[in-house]
């Protein structure tokens, strides 16, 4: 019997060499690895759209491409390679880093890591045992509980220490999508849109009020900007916590119809027919590929239904 389980991955950025910027993320995929992947893709699924995975009919082993954030490597390396393969990808992506000099405070983070290393970074962002500091505890630890106001008085403190301003800074990592390449990405690639919030937020921390303006203002605005129709929302940093029932409720009665998590898990028992477990990725090859997708996730869906 073919499989009907739909199988979702999730990029973010495509460089050969990551920069300061965003090397201590660990979300950059070389395009010689993406190339190996997608042949892989070709040769294991049948690679769907978003509309397909809404409104079917689904051919045997689906499989969908996702892409969070908004890095102009999308438009500039991973849309030729999609397109030369003949493949659909859905980007996820926020406004406010298209529209403005807005700096996603993961960029700045790296930047930090890059210039103070991980204890003076440690100590900038205040934590408490800033020697075992690392950029994923600041971003599972720190930045879940942090307001919208905490954030940004973060970020200015970051930003003095690195002695540069926004724009500058903005201008300087050159990294992000403008308007006129999102919406070519809509109109003359193979992509669908959808939501990622106004500015990439943990949403658990935020009152009901400041969750409503980042979900409905970010499909607002992409909508706005490009003309396309906004189907599906992800939530930053793809963690179950911020799922809130409320949460849920902002984005489901706002009308997207398909919600994306990264989690390691099929999805073949999900908590709602429209949300989506998705895996991330980055330069996994070979024998990693199927190893990833299919084993490992088993076995994360194996443990969950233990728990």
């Amino acid at each position: 019997m073919e499989s009907k389980i739909v199988t979702c991955v999730s990029y973010h950025h495509f460089e050969a060499t990551p920069s300061q910027f965003t090397r201590h993320l660990r979300i950059s995929t070389a395009p010689e690895a993406f190339a190996r992947q997608l042949d892989y893709f070709k040769s294991a699924y049948t690679p769907i759209s978003l509309d397909q995975l809404l409104d079917g009919p689904l051919p045997r082993n689906p499989l969908l491409i996702t892409i969070d954030d908004a890095y102009r490597s999308v438009h500039d390396i991973a849309a030729p390679m999609l397109d030369a393969a003949k493949i659909p990808a859905l980007l996820l992506t926020n406004p406010a880093v298209v529209a403005s000099d807005y700096v996603p405070i993961d960029n700045l983070l790296s930047l930090a890591m890059a210039e103070f290393g991980a204890t003076g970074l440690g100590i900038a962002v205040g934590m408490a045992n800033p020697w075992t500091c690392n950029l994923q505890r600041i971003v599972l630890d720190v930045l879940p509980r942090l307001s919208i106001a905490g954030r940004q008085d973060l970020k200015r403190r970051l930003l003095r220490l690195l002695g540069v301003n926004e724009a500058e800074l903005a201008k300087r990592m050159d990294l992000f999508l403008d308007e006129t390449q999102l919406k070519s990405l809509v109109t003359t690639r193979r992509f669908s849109l959808g939501n990622h919030t106004v500015s990439h937020m943990h949403l658990r921390a935020l009152s009901a009020a400041e969750a409503h303006a980042e979900i409905v203002g970010g499909r607002q605005q992409l909508e706005a900007m490009t003309g396309a129709a906004i189907r599906s929302f992800s939530f930053p940093y793809g963690n179950r916590l911020d799922a809130t029932a409320a949460n849920l409720d902002i984005v489901r009665g706002s009308g997207h119809e398909a919600i994306f998590l990264v989690q390691r898990r099929t999805n073949v028992l999900r908590p709602a027919p429209d949300i989506w477990y998705r895996h991330g990725m980055t330069g996994e090859h070979g024998m990693g590929l199927p190893v990833k997708l299919t084993w490992l996730a088993r076995m994360g869906e194996l443990k969950a239904a233990l728990n």
